[in-house]
């Protein structure tokens, strides 16, 4: 079983943090597990969002983002 937590801290960054609770290891196979993370898109201004936002994509491996 994992444990997930999701901090927001003063300076508005999101911490992800994934925990192991069990004793014993986990193991997976590529394409076992995802994570879904969704991200509000937002573009109240220019000077918002160069200061204030930012626009990732993240590619894990394959033709999978």
């Amino acid at each position: 079983m994992l444990r997930v937590d999701a901090l927001l801290s003063r300076s508005s960054s999101i911490y992800i943090r994934f925990r192991n609770i069990t004793d014993k290891p986990i193991f997976t196979s590529l394409g076992d597990i995802s994570i879904a993370f969704p991200m509000e898109d937002m573009y109240d201004s220019s000077q918002v969002c160069m200061r204030l936002r930012c626009h990732t994509h993240i590619f894990c491996g394959g033709e999978v983002s």
